[in-house]
């Protein structure tokens, strides 16, 4: 199926939240459910309010270019007429999230880093079905490295949890 490419906005909040919950009995299936646990992400306390925030803050830099660099996209199967959301990433200029910077093994690579853009969240909706739904993580992947790409950053910083083994790490 082509998959396209469009902005994110607060609209899209639910989409992102069904995504995250969706993840979760596929975790679990390849023993990973350590990664984000059980508990679905629509009844996590403040996890809306972070999702709410950041697609706001991406709309708001989008229309205005105010505010801190943030950057939502959502990756749409496209089948005919009929359009579906598969997942979406976002992006962050020039910021780590405040659990990298304390870990010792990336204390150099943090206090060198300059001219950068983070991956932050990608997240694909398992809902969706395999064949709608794939290379939607790759596409988005490729989205943000345009993006750095267009904006003159010279590297796209992104983590993975290392958990079961390293299987995502690989």
């Amino acid at each position: 199926m082509p998959l396209t490419i469009r902005p994110a906005t607060p609209a899209d909040l639910d989409l992102v939240i069904s995504s995250f919950n969706s993840t979760l009995p596929f975790l679990a299936s390849v023993g990973s459910q350590s990664q984000w646990g059980t508990t679905p992400f629509s009844e996590r306390p403040d996890f809306q309010t972070k999702i709410t925030d950041t697609l706001a803050a991406a709309e708001t830099y989008r229309t205005s270019a105010t505010g801190p660099g943030v950057w939502a996209y959502v990756a749409e199967s496209v089948e005919g007429d009929d359009v579906l959301p598969v997942g979406a990433v976002t992006a962050k200029d020039a910021w780590f999230p405040e659990y990298i910077a304390p870990q010792p093994q990336f204390e150099g690579e943090v206090k060198g880093a300059r001219n950068f853009l983070y991956l932050h969240v990608l997240v694909t909706n398992f809902e969706a079905g395999e064949e709608r739904r794939k290379g939607a993580g790759a596409t988005l992947v490729q989205k943000v490295k345009e993006l750095a790409a267009e904006l003159g950053r010279e590297v796209v910083y992104v983590d993975c949890w290392a958990g079961n083994d390293g299987k995502l790490v690989a």
